[in-house]
């Protein structure tokens, strides 16, 4: 008789990185001594690794449930064997075409996305961290969970990158921007926490300990990523993922954040770090980039003349902002508030308006037209795997976003026209330099 002296089990791993004890072996309850030994994987076949009884063997596997089958031969001409089950988790899975730039976008957005997936066995969830019980991918098989999280950030991919299509709904601009994973990291257990310096009885996402993990400063400053996005579970109210987070030289924390600018480590380059849990829907993910789309104008509109009269006054049609964010449902609303109602959250709405925003002028001259509910989710967008979930909610981010003064956009404002706020935002760092405004 042979063993593992680890067996008794499936066990997983999550690097490729395997470390086997392989144990004595035995004769009518007597110690022998191999001859030779030879591992064999029922995927990648034979192992070739220097292997004696009694000692660890480092291993390296591909990505897959493995059976490792060890066998012997002994003096007398005896042979032997056991087998033992190891689920190799990919840390780096492929990443699909559809979180890859876009054909036809102008300016690539490279973007990070890191994954936790907690697992005690390598097959499920462990939902014993992962206990929200909003679970859309049904069951708790870790390659449905998976499934979901592609699906979601491939609907996200394609949002992001639709809503620079300057009035993309009726004309065949290309995007200005295309945002592409260039890196997907999935980590098998619980998302770091610690103390929230405000108030200790609450704990935050460790945003340094986890940019050091990644190896965020090359990432940033050597590969020019310009954001990452986290994909977790949701931990509770007491837990804080921020829905954006900004680390700054040129601005400091301009997010939807507490705007503390010691969370995060600070490079040479500005990039933005997006939460957002996996029990819910690309509405909510592409929700978080809308508020810092809005924190990112307010600071260009405030910086150049002390005021909010284009973004929020006019673009958004909240005159008295910041005081309120009533609308006066004449423009294109805000993320939170489409044109057609006043309701928080109320992409549902039955109410219809007559706005300007697909004529968006700073003046408000623009040409008015009926928009409704109904209208935003009948817009043609070809979503990637199917209509999705808040589909009308989802429609009206892209509609939103594509009535911005975009690429070639020839929009009046003072004897000038406005300027490309898709490239204000991506060239932070330029344009905040330049003293680049929201108009040429």
């Amino acid at each position: 008789m042979i063993e593992f002296a680890n067996a008794g089990g499936a066990f997983y791993v999550d690097d490729g990185s395997v470390r086997l004890r392989i144990g004595g072996a035995t004769r009518a309850g007597t110690a022998v001594t191999a001859q030779s030994l030879r591992l064999v994987s029922d995927i990648d076949g034979a192992i070739a690794a220097t292997l004696a009884l009694n000692s660890d063997v480092d291993i390296s596997l591909s990505s897959g449930t493995h059976q490792l089958t060890l066998s012997g031969e002994f003096a007398g001409g005896t042979t032997g064997s056991t087998a033992i089950e190891v689920i190799v988790l990919p840390r780096r899975p492929e990443i699909p075409a559809g979180m890859k730039q876009a054909a036809g976008s102008r300016v690539k957005v490279p973007v990070v996305l890191v994954t936790y997936l907690p697992t005690k066995d390598g097959t499920t969830l462990d939902t014993d961290i992962a206990s929200y019980t909003v679970r859309p991918w049904g069951g708790n098989v870790l390659s449905n969970v998976y499934a979901w999280i592609e699906t979601l950030f491939v609907r996200k991919t394609f949002m992001l990158t639709e809503m620079s299509r300057f009035r993309g709904y009726k004309n065949s601009a290309d995007p200005y921007l295309g945002y592409e994973v260039v890196d997907h990291i999935v980590i098998y257990g619980a998302f770091p926490t610690i103390p929230y310096p405000p108030d200790t009885s609450r704990r935050i996402f460790d945003y340094a300990g986890v940019m050091d993990q990644i190896g965020g400063k090359t990432l940033v400053e050597d590969e020019g990523v310009k954001e990452i996005w986290l994909s977790t579970y949701y931990a509770g109210d007491d837990v804080i993922l921020w829905e954006s987070n900004m680390a700054s030289l040129a601005t400091g924390d301009i997010s939807n954040s507490d705007r503390r600018n010691t969370d995060l480590p600070v490079y040479e380059k500005t990039y933005v770090v997006y939460g957002m849990n996996y029990h819910r829907t690309q509405a909510e993910a592409v929700h978080n980039h809308g508020h810092q789309i809005e924190a990112m104008l307010d600071y260009l509109d405030l910086r150049d003349n002390g005021q909010r009269d284009i973004f929020w006054h006019s673009y958004v049609g909240a005159p008295n902002f910041p005081s309120s964010v009533t609308l006066d449902q004449t423009a294109c609303g805000w993320t939170h508030t489409p044109p057609y109602t006043n309701d928080n959250y109320g992409y549902l709405s039955a109410g219809e308006t007559q706005s300007s925003c697909e004529d968006w002028r700073p003046d408000g001259s623009g040409a008015r037209k009926a928009i409704s509910g109904a209208y935003i989710q009948a817009l043609g967008y070809a979503w990637p795997s199917g209509t999705p979930p808040q589909h009308r909610e989802s429609n009206f981010y892209i509609w939103w976003g594509q009535n911005m003064p975009g690429l070639n956009n020839s929009i009046p404002y003072n004897g000038t026209t406005m300027a490309n706020w898709w490239q204000l935002m991506n060239n932070w760092d330029e344009s905040v330099a330049s003293g680049t405004r929201l108009y040429r």
